[in-house]
Order: structure tokens, then C-alpha cells, then sequence
């Protein structure tokens, strides 16, 4: 059988001591009849005694397709009598997805359901905020130490623009596990927010070394973290970053190619702060060439600094850019 390079990491929370003495003691069994040596997972330590928590770090194996799905069908039992915890498998295969899982708790407890009902009204077409605030404070009461839910809380609490009280949600959510990046993200643009950038970058920098670059969160952040690299003054950081980010060739799963127009236009700028027009130039050809990135930063934006960036550097053409983009309703402040 084929191998695959196969990344996991995550935790399921049981709450309390009986239902993981339960479960552990069913699956100690399950692992000899069901699964026969074929369990991915053989270190018993992945189970904490004193926090009633599967725990495993980020671990890297080669798999085949037996052993991913005998796996993942053992972690999918642990996760159905869990409370809390989110679990992600991935599988692939020359830096592309193969296949993944999101195991996460699928049962009638209550902190499980409503958690999911909170989740389903943010992940909706026209998310149901006010909804989710009521889903996920009733998860909260009811298990508070719930991480996801207190994530997603924070969330919502960001949209409502309650920053304070998302800021206090997510600083929960990370003293109850350090290793949740999506927390560390949404604190971050918290912070931006608040104009507290030095503490928005840690955040971001977090975000990434806990997430996995198979994720979009881990690009989010990125993108993130150039930003403030940005308003620090650090353009050659920025762009390191931001190479990365434009490098990057997203699937079909992970929308974020249009994020790449911001991306490109972003590096612009970094270039011209640095007095390397040509190369802004470039940069800001390449945004122009990114399609739906409207809502992120507009096409007058990108054709206004590649004028100031083509007179800059003593080029012409640069009164037709310049133009359109005024036609366009675009008024930069950088002065010619």
C-alpha cells in the first residue's frame, strides 16, 4: 500500500473524570478488538489523568490508506464522547491536500450542541450573529472551559464590535490552551484593531507556528503579521512575508487568491518605501492582475501607486494611471 505524508494535531476534552475513566477504558478495549495494530497512534501518553484531555502535539507520520482510516475512525469514537476539542488530520502529497478530517465532539450533550447550532449560524451565507451569541453563551454556561466556543465568542463579539469583551473571551480560550491558533488570530486582529500593534504581531507570529501551512488560517496570519510589520517601519520584513504569501497556490478549499491583490499592492509599497521603484512597479502589475480583490484593496488603489511609483522612478505613462484612477473616485494621500 501507497504511503502519504500525514499531519495531525488537536485535543478532545472530556470535562470530567467519569467520562474519561469511561471512555478511556472503551477504547483501551476497541484498540484490541477493532483496530489490531492498526491504530496510527501507539503512545499511551496522548491521555492526561489530571485534565481529562486526549491530547496529541503535531505529529508527522506516513500512513497508508488503512491505517488513515482505521485512525481516524478510533479518534471519531474518542472525539463522540467528548465535550469540547477539535482534532485535524490531513493527508498530502507534494505540499497539495489529499484528503482531510475535522474531528470534533457529535453527540446530545448540551455544550456539543449548542456549540455546533453557534457554529452553523456563523458558517451560514448570511450569518445569524445574534443567534450565535445565544448558541454559544448557552455552550459557555454550560462547560466553560469549552475553547471553540469561547473562539467563536470572540468572533462574534468582534463583528458586534465589542472588542473588549472578545478580547477577554479569546485570552480565555489561550489560557485554556496555548496551542489555539485561531484564538491567537482573532486576538491579533483584535489588537489591530485597538491600535496595539507590537502585541497584534505576537499574536500573528503565534497563529502561525501553531497552525499548519495546510491551513487558512496560517495564511490569514501571515498576511496579518506583514500588516503590522508594515506600520512598524520593518518593509524588508513585510516582504519576506509577503513573497510567501503570493508564492502559495491556493486550492479550490482555501479561497484566498484574492487576498493576493492586497498581498502584491501591500509589497508595493514596501518597495517604494525602500526607493526600489522598479520592483513596486512590478508589484503593483502583479495586483492588477488578481481578480475579485475589490473588496480588499481596489483597482484604483493599485493603478494610483503605480503612478507615483512609475514617476518615481522617471517613468512615463505614469498621468494615465494617475487618471484612472482619480476617474475612478480613488483620492491618494501620497503626495507626487
Amino acid at each position: 500500500m501507497s504511503q502519504r505524508k500525514t499531519i495531525l494535531q488537536g485535543r478532545l476534552d472530556f470535562g470530567n473524570a467519569a467520562s474519561y475513566g469511561k471512555v478511556k477504558k472503551l477504547f483501551d478495549t476497541r484498540l484490541d478488538a477493532y483496530y489490531k495494530g492498526e491504530f496510527g497512534l501507539k503512545d499511551p501518553e496522548y491521555f492526561d489523568d489530571e485534565t481529562f484531555i486526549f491530547s496529541i502535539p503535531r505529529l508527522v507520520f506516513q500512513w497508508n490508506d488503512k491505517t488513515w482510516k482505521t485512525t481516524v475512525e478510533g479518534l471519531e469514537y474518542l472525539a463522540s464522547y467528548a465535550i469540547s476539542g477539535q482534532i485535524e488530520v490531513y493527508q498530502s502529497e507534494n505540499g497539495v491536500i489529499h484528503r482531510k478530517n475535522i474531528i470534533s465532539p457529535d453527540n446530545e450533550k448540551l455544550a456539543v450542541s449548542e456549540y455546533k447550532r453557534g457554529e452553523a449560524c456563523i458558517r451560514a451565507k448570511n450569518p445569524n450573529w445574534s443567534e450565535a451569541l445565544t448558541a454559544l453563551n448557552e455552550a459557555i454556561q454550560t462547560y466553560d472551559a469549552h475553547v471553540e466556543a469561547l473562539e467563536y465568542r470572540g468572533k462574534v463579539l468582534m463583528h458586534m464590535c465589542q472588542w473588549e469583551e472578545a478580547k477577554a473571551d479569546l485570552n480565555r480560550a489561550i489560557a485554556i490552551y496555548p496551542g489555539a491558533y485561531k484564538a491567537h488570530y482573532w486576538r491579533a486582529m483584535v489588537y489591530y484593531h485597538l491600535q496595539e500593534t507590537e502585541r497584534s504581531l505576537l499574536d500573528f507570529e503565534t497563529s502561525v507556528k501553531n497552525s499548519l501551512a495546510l491551513q487558512q488560517t496560517h495564511w490569514l496570519a501571515r498576511l496579518g503579521k506583514s500588516r503590522c510589520l508594515i506600520d512598524l517601519g520593518a518593509f524588508e520584513d513585510a516582504i519576506k512575508e509577503l513573497k510567501l504569501f503570493v508564492g502559495k497556490n491556493f486550492s479550490a478549499e482555501m479561497p484566498l487568491t484574492p487576498y493576493k491583490r492586497e498581498a502584491y499592492h501591500n509589497m508595493g509599497l514596501c518597495w517604494m518605501e525602500l526607493g526600489l521603484f522598479d520592483y513596486a512597479i512590478d508589484a503593483f502589475d502583479e495586483a492588477l492582475k488578481v481578480k475579485d480583490g475589490d473588496h480588499l484593496i481596489s483597482e484604483a488603489a493599485c493603478l494610483y501607486h503605480r503612478g507615483i511609483a512609475k514617476k518615481r522612478a522617471g517613468n512615463t505613462g505614469f498621468n494615465l494611471d494617475l487618471e484612472k484612477a482619480q476617474k475612478m473616485g480613488y483620492a491618494g494621500k501620497v503626495q507626487v
